[in-house]
Formats: C-alpha cells, sequence, structure tokens
C-alpha cells in the first residue's frame, strides 16, 4: 500500500489543534525538567506553537492526508544560549479519527507527533504569528527553507489556534460542508475601503443582498471557532452565517480595537446597523 493511502483524510478541528497542543507543552515540560539550567532556562518564554509540515497543509486544503504531526515551539531568544535544535520529542496522539500510520512503531495507538523548536531573535511577548514569518522568509536554515515550503498554523496561543500564519495570507480551502443545517456556516470579507463596505465604522446601513454581492463567500464549513478562526485579521469586517437562513455573525477589525462579536439575525434584505462599541 502507497503512502498516501496511509494518510488520514479526516478533516483537522481546532479541538485536534488544542490537543497537539497539550502534547507538545507536556514533551518541553519533560525537557526542561531534565536540564533545568540548560533548556530549561526557556521555560515561560514561549512565543507561539504551530502545527507545520504535511498536516499543517491538510488542514488549509482538506486534500493532502496526514502522515504525523510536525509541532514546533518557537521560544523567545537567550543571548548565547539557543533551544536546543537537535532535540525532537515525541507524542502518541492515541486513538482517533485520524488512526494510525502503519509504519509506525506498535506501541503508537494513534498517529506520532514530532515535538520540534527553536529559538527566535524576537522580544518575550512578541507577536508570534509576525516572529514566526520573520523566521520563515528569512529562509536562513534548512529547517526554516522547509517549514516554508509548506504551511504553518498557530496552535498556542489558545486564542489564536487556527491562525494561518504561512503562506501569508492564505486562507482556508477545504472541501466544503453540504449546505444547509443548523451548524455550517461561510465567511464572507470586505475591506473598508471598498464601496458600501462601512459596516464596522457604522457609517453606513447594508442589507444580506448587498453583502452577497460584495463579498466573495468561502466554502461550508463547520460554524463557531473554525469559522471565525478563519477569517483574515486585516482592517474591515467579515461574516460568518450559520446554515443557510440563519443568523449572521459579524467582527470589525481594526489593528489594537478589534471590535466584539456580534450576532445579528438577519431576513433576506434587512438592514444590517452594528452597534457602537460592540455588545
Amino acid at each position: 500500500m502507497s503512502e498516501h493511502l496511509d494518510r488520514s483524510v479526516a478533516r483537522i478541528e481546532l479541538a485536534d489543534l488544542r490537543r497537539l497542543a497539550e502534547l507538545a507543552a507536556d514533551a518541553e515540560a519533560e525537557l526542561f525538567g531534565r536540564n533545568p539550567q540548560g533548556s530549561g532556562r526557556y521555560a515561560g518564554r514561549l512565543l507561539g506553537r504551530a502545527l507545520c509540515q504535511g498536516a499543517a497543509v491538510h488542514y488549509v486544503d482538506g486534500r493532502n492526508g496526514v502522515k504525523d504531526f510536525d509541532v514546533w515551539s518557537f521560544y523567545a531568544e537567550l543571548d548565547g544560549w539557543p533551544f536546543p535544535p537537535r532535540w525532537r520529542g515525541t507524542r502518541d496522539f492515541g486513538p482517533s479519527k485520524f488512526g494510525r500510520y502503519p509504519g509506525d512503531p506498535a506501541r503508537y495507538s494513534g498517529r506520532r507527533v514530532d515535538c520540534l523548536g527553536r529559538s527566535l531573535p524576537a522580544a518575550l511577548g512578541a507577536d508570534p504569528a509576525e516572529a514566526i514569518r520573520r523566521y520563515l522568509a528569512g529562509r536562513r536554515t534548512e529547517s526554516a527553507r522547509q517549514l516554508a515550503a509548506k504551511a504553518v498554523i498557530l496552535i498556542d496561543p489558545r486564542g489564536r489556534t487556527g491562525e494561518i500564519v504561512w503562506p501569508s495570507g492564505a486562507r482556508l480551502d477545504r472541501p466544503a460542508h453540504p449546505p444547509g443545517g443548523g451548524a455550517t456556516a461561510r465567511v464572507a470579507f470586505a475591506r473598508r475601503s471598498a464601496p458600501g463596505a462601512s459596516v464596522p465604522a457604522g457609517r453606513a446601513a447594508t442589507n444580506l443582498r448587498e453583502l452577497n454581492r460584495l463579498c466573495k463567500w468561502s466554502p461550508w464549513m463547520s460554524f463557531g471557532e473554525d469559522a471565525l478562526a478563519c477569517a483574515p485579521r486585516d482592517p474591515g469586517v467579515y461574516m460568518a452565517r450559520e446554515g443557510r437562513g440563519g443568523p449572521i455573525v459579524w467582527r470589525a477589525a481594526r489593528p489594537g480595537n478589534p471590535r466584539p462579536t456580534q450576532v445579528l439575525r438577519l431576513r433576506e434584505g434587512a438592514d444590517v446597523r452594528p452597534r457602537r462599541g460592540g455588545g
């Protein structure tokens, strides 16, 4: 049987990404505990963790398949003491919808999780996505070049789980869920500079017909966190629609001042009039 046929095509959801983050954290805690005066000095210096390589591509396109999971943790660099670049921890994802890779040792009941790490020249508290993008864009090491050849998805910090870090500007392009039902959504995005796209500033009202005309809807996906996670972080407004006729969820994003998500129950032709200050 070919390696491709041994890959899982099950959809990677946010809950799966969070489990990967927990497994990587456990592997690193073990590393730090063994050498508190060496690698252990990186405890508390985490910038972010990311799913990389083939599984990250699968998260984005839903077609690549998952052989195993590669999780990379990125730390704020200590002067003169890099994170051990040769370290590789492993964990067992355990029994799940992803099955197991038959070529792995029998001790793995599920897909193997490989845990790796790097220290980056970034201040503690720096934006993890920006720090990782700079590392990948520089392509100064073989590891950076290999990671930049595929996709990188944030899994930690928890509040940004599922954010696509690399390729920059990429969006989810997974096979669609069938439309209809109460647990599906689509996401639309309109830049503030687009005609009629003034919803985030509250300067004008627009209606659902106009939104459909102005915004390109994504494929159908699980409603809730997945829909919100895949939306852009650029200044503008994006919407998720629950089911075919369910409520619109929108969030206006501005640098340093994102508005809260609001749920607006719309009917065709109804005005969208956001309340100032969020709700």
